[in-house]
């Protein structure tokens, strides 16, 4: 149900300004023709009688009360705030002003500050006091804090059980909890009671519209509070809300002319005259009018998507980015706005930026079809076709009856098989349907079959769809795509130089011009690229950062890599993405405290930015800061209530500082969120095995069993729940019988190394050499054979394990570490350009740096292997056999002093390590 805590009409947080009259009346005079004019609705003239008499005795306590009540009435909540401040300071009564003031602060979102400033406050009025306590229940309750909002409200209705207000938040709350039939009694009770009560009125229209989708009822509602209270600015706003989505623009017009005579110039007017500017097409009075707004209430919400619709629809791409993502920043969870900004950001080329924005939302558990198809659209267009292919197949169940999900139904007919059908499908919904979903997601499936030529067949329907006469940018980027797909770099270039014509700045062509100019040898050419946007955009985050990459694949070091990451920070502070991406070179740099600082700027001006709470908690991890750690994932659960992810992050935290117990209540609520969510599941068989419940853990993956698609996960956990207790044969069996559902090399590792355990080496070895026989390729299995090779000193079975690993994975820094390991151990050649290899895919790693280190040293390159070995301890200064191999290595150099430094430490340490029996030994032979 949609939350009815707030109403359909949500004011604007400002009034036109008002000038103050003057004349020679005395203060008291104008503060009675003040009150007259309030009576008979006309706040302007109020304004002006009350700001005349501020002018004869600025330290009036009730014309200060009275202009901030006034102002409260006219919608303008910042000004009243300040008035009425002025008259608690000056001592007018607090069960006058107080009350106001409360509600001053609601309508301006300081929900947090109401409560921190008068939670504590109870007033002498009954009246008054449930006044107040009904406006820190809605408080309570726009911060999610649902027990608080109703012991709040609970409380004004004791002081004033027939408080009308209260009653009618009362009926709010019953609504938002699906009780709508008991809300409406509610209402209805107490219109009966007290007919003229508008605020009754007011919501009663606002459930007859928003739950029972009665607009008619809604209308009679509203328009009854509005004979009562001509000047009802809400119940005004929900009639032209109503009106438009009905399409009813003459009725419109009409309710908008009548405000008019009421109360002339209100912004909340001025919002509608534009909406109804852009029904006509007229721009630029529509972009007038969001201007005027902006000055107004530079950071309202209506008035923001008001100017970045504007923009948009305008065809004034940049413009709406800019103001749709300071609307996302003042309501993050507003997914409408979200899916404008990709929009925006699609039309600009921007795709990296348009799956920034939807990865917040994208692992919800309520992700709808238009999202996913979205997130589809903005992968297909950043060159991840299998991304987008996923995407737009999520959208399968969500909706099956427009054109987004009938594209992803297409596609779940092809993933089980029936490919011929499947694929006519999405022919036939590409050529009917005026939209480019199913075109984008044919274009993905042909390139994922590998059929080129339809591909760009397909595009060139694309094209025809979109372009009406004109070259479409989309388009020819898509085709550049294809042909790099094709290794056609001549086609490609010419595409992407098409793409780049239509639009100079288009980001995504660019980037593949630039990829082009590195493989030709031509660095220089592709920076020049960067540089031209850089030139008229110096801001440009998605330059900036292609740049920085362009830096980091030709070999950048990790010094040059964060000056870069930085310099981008510097010129977008409140880009999260550049942010976050300095705080992971900072943590890669072993610069942890700087890293930490990095977060909290970012965060200082971000404060709501999940992506930075998740960053700083990542960061307090690794300083081993577990408290500071846990309260920044509880931010980002909180941040992201319908994430799993932070419940599965809090869980790591909590199992770091062995609170088990904690741990589990948070890989269950992930489970609430996600009910097969496999990470959560086998998080619980862990702990549940920790704390020596091998039966509940045991439960657990009986219950990964039932789900057919995770039968052969659900195996692997119970062999490691029979495994945790020593029973090898019976975990061998849980492994086979899951191998019988799925290859995977999670359980062949695990069935053999269980039968190992077992005593059954005969079967253990026959299994090995039919698994690598069936599965020539499978590096992780061929990775487990050499680890267990170099654990019996098996070098040369070591080296051709690795070396297979190694040319199915060329990039796999630990396989390569291995493999300059054995060869080093064997006296072959070629150790140390792997160790080196390695060290340059993953810098600063302390396993890889002792092989470097003793790879060197057999090479008598003995200042070499210090300097690396030193750098090992330093980055991990606990692991004692690294020390071990430092003090080694004085001593060959002959620096006996520092050798017995190394080693006193290591004599001291208590607990066993690898080598702990060398220590005195070398110490004596000092």
């Amino acid at each position: 149900m949609k939350c009815l805590f707030r109403p359909i009409a949500c004011g604007l947080l400002g009034t036109c300004a008002l000038l103050a009259g003057c004349g020679d009346e005395s203060s008291e005079a104008l503060i009675r023709s003040a009150k007259q004019y309030a009576t008979k609705s006309d706040l302007q003239a109020a304004v002006i009688q009350l700001k005349s008499a501020l002018q004869k005795a600025p330290n009036s306590p009730e014309a200060r009360f009275l202009l901030g009540t006034v102002l409260l009435e006219a919608g303008d909540a910042v000004s009243a705030d300040v008035e009425l401040r002025k008259a608690m300071a000056l001592k007018h009564r607090p069960a006058d002003v107080v009350p106001a003031l409360a509600r001053a602060m609601l309508l301006e979102g300081q929900y947090s500050k109401l409560i921190r400033e008068f939670a504590s406050t109870r007033l002498a009025d009954a009246a008054s006091d449930a006044d107040l306590l009904t406006s820190l229940a809605i408080a309570y309750a726009y911060l999610d804090k649902r027990r608080e909002a109703t012991t709040s409200l609970e409380s004004a209705l004791r002081v004033a059980p027939q408080d009308g207000r209260a009653r009618v938040f009362q009926a709010r709350l019953m609504a938002d909890a699906g009780k709508v039939d008991d809300a409406l009694a509610v209402v209805n009770d107490l219109l009966r009671a007290t007919p003229g009560n508008y605020e009754a009125l007011q919501f009663k229209g606002d459930l007859m519209y928003v739950v029972r989708h009665d607009p008619a009822a809604a209308l009679d509602a509203h328009r009854e509070a509005l004979r009562i209270r001509p000047d009802l600015a809400s119940s005004r706003v929900a009639v032209l809300t109503i009106l438009l989505e009905q399409k009813d623009i003459a009725g419109a017009r009409s309710e908008l002319s009548e405000w008019h005579k009421i109360v002339p110039n209100h912004p909340e007017a001025k919002y509608f005259e534009a909406e109804l500017a852009l029904l006509d097409g007229n721009f630029k009075t529509a972009r007038a009018i969001a201007q005027q707004l902006l000055q107004l209430a530079p950071n309202n919400l209506k008035v923001l998507l008001l100017a970045g619709r504007v923009e948009y629809l305008s065809g004034s791409t940049l413009q709406a980015e800019n103001f749709l993502a300071k609307a996302l920043q003042v309501a993050p969870s507003e997914i409408g706005i979200r899916r404008l900004l990709v929009h925006a950001f699609l039309r600009s080329g921007h795709s990296e930026k348009a799956i920034e924005v939807l990865a917040p939302v994208l692992d919800a558990s309520d992700l709808d079809a238009e999202t996913a198809s979205l997130a589809a659209q903005a992968y297909l267009m950043n060159g991840d076709a299998k991304s987008a292919e996923m995407y737009f197949a999520r959208a399968t169940v969500l909706n099956p009856n427009d054109s987004g999900s009938r594209t992803a139904l297409a596609l779940s007919q092809i993933g089980k098989g029936n490919i011929e059908q499947g694929m006519s499908k999405l022919r036939e919904i590409a050529a009917s349907d005026k939209g480019n979903v199913a075109d984008l997601a044919l274009i993905s499936k042909y390139l994922s079959q590998g059929n080129s030529d339809a591909a760009l067949k397909a595009v060139d329907g694309l094209e025809r769809k979109q372009s009406k006469g004109s070259p479409s940018v989309l388009a020819a980027n898509l085709r550049g795509r294809i042909y790099l797909f094709r290794k056609d770099p001549a086609a490609a270039r010419k595409s992407f130089e098409r793409a780049v014509a239509i639009d100079p700045l288009y980001l995504p062509a660019i980037v593949g011009l630039a990829q082009l100019d590195v493989a030709d040898k031509k660095p220089e050419l592709a920076m020049k690229r960067f540089d031209a946007i850089l030139t008229s955009d110096p801001k440009n985050v998605g330059a900036l950062l292609a740049l920085a990459a362009m830096r980091s694949e030709a070999g950048a070091s990790q010094e040059e890599m964060l000056g870069l990451f930085s310099n981008v920070v510097k010129l977008n502070p409140a880009e999260v993405a550049p942010r976050t991406l300095l705080i992971n070179a900072q943590i890669r740099h072993h610069d942890l405290n700087g890293a930490v600082v990095t977060a909290q700027e970012g965060l200082a001006t971000q404060p709501e930015s999940p992506e930075l709470w998740d960053a700083l908690g990542r960061v307090q991890l690794a300083l081993g800061d577990t408290n500071a750690g846990v309260v920044s994932m509880k931010k980002v659960a909180e941040l992201r209530p319908r994430s799993a992810e932070p419940h599965l992050r809090l869980a790591e935290l909590y199992i770091a500082s062995q609170d088990l117990e904690a741990a589990r209540q948070s890989f269950t609520r992930a489970l609430a969120i996600v009910p097969d969510l496999l990470a959560a599941q086998r998080g619980l068989v862990m702990v549940e095995l920790s704390a020596g419940r091998p039966k509940q853990a045991m439960e657990m993956a009986r219950r990964v069993q039932e789900v057919p698609a995770n039968k052969a996960v659900g195996y692997l956990f119970a062999g490691d729940v029979e495994r945790a207790q020593g029973h090898w044969a019976d975990a061998a069996t849980a492994y086979r019988a899951g191998l019988t559902f799925s290859d995977m090399s999670e359980l062949a590792v695990r069935f053999y190394a269980a039968l190992l355990s077992a005593n059954s080496k005969v079967e253990a070895e026959t299994f090995a050499a039919d698994w690598m026989k069936k599965h020539p390729k499978d590096a992780i299995f061929l990775a487990y054979l050499g680890d267990l090779s170099i654990a019996k000193e098996d070098y040369v079975a070591a080296l051709d394990a690795f070396t297979a690993v190694a040319r199915l994975q060329p990039d796999n820094a630990a396989a390569l570490n291995n493999l300059a390991w054995a060869t080093s151990k064997l006296r072959r050649p070629g150790a140390l350009a792997f160790a080196e290899r390695a060290n340059g895919m993953q810098p600063d790693q302390p396993a890889i740096l002792d092989t470097w280190a003793t790879i060197l040293a057999d090479e008598n390159q003995i200042d070499k292997a210090l300097d690396r070995e030193k750098r090992a301890v330093e980055l991990q200064p606990n692991y004692h056999p690294f020390r071990l191999n430092l003090a080694k290595l004085y001593i060959r150099a002959g620096k006996k002093s520092e050798a017995k430094r190394e080693l006193d430490q290591l004599a001291a340490v208590v607990n066993p390590f690898s080598g702990k029996e060398e220590v005195q030994p070398l110490l004596k032979s000092l």
